[in-house]
């Protein structure tokens, strides 16, 4: 299912069902958000977006995502900030930067912030194993 948060939303919910991740892509460049959700639409989820740190912030209280992946820069609220006021609230949320910059300092100062994974833009391919990782941990761990 795709959402936009410039689409209406679905009443508040959490997740559709159990044995679905959802994740929410925050990245201001269309194609960028295109280009995200198709290395990570084929992990058994729910796939929404935000245009900016602002509607990230929107989404994550509304429907609770899984995971967040979050662009630093965005305007007018940037990414590092959105992350700070969603940590703050929910200190569990699994933000993973996804960036440009990946320059030791704007690296550090992610995780430094409390991101938990920071992935290059160009190294897509290891965001989705990152979280099919994660997800099939979770899921042996039920069992």
């Amino acid at each position: 299912m795709q959402q936009s948060m410039s689409a209406p939303l679905d009443s508040d919910r959490y997740h559709q069902s159990a044995n679905e991740t959802m994740i929410l892509i925050a990245e201001n460049n269309a194609e960028v958000r295109r280009m995200i959700r198709s290395f990570v639409e084929e992990i058994d989820g729910d796939v929404i977006e935000a245009i900016d740190g602002s509607t990230a912030v929107e989404a994550y209280e509304r429907h609770r995502p899984d995971w967040v992946l979050m662009d630093i820069n965005m305007r007018p609220l940037d990414g590092l900030t959105a992350m700070r006021a969603i940590l703050e609230k929910h200190p569990d949320a699994r933000i993973v930067v996804v960036s440009q910059h990946q320059d030791a300092r704007t690296r550090s100062t992610a995780l430094a912030m409390g991101a938990h994974s920071f992935v290059g833009k160009e190294d897509l391919m290891s965001l989705r194993d990152l979280i099919a990782e994660e997800i099939i941990r979770k899921r042996a761990s039920k069992h």
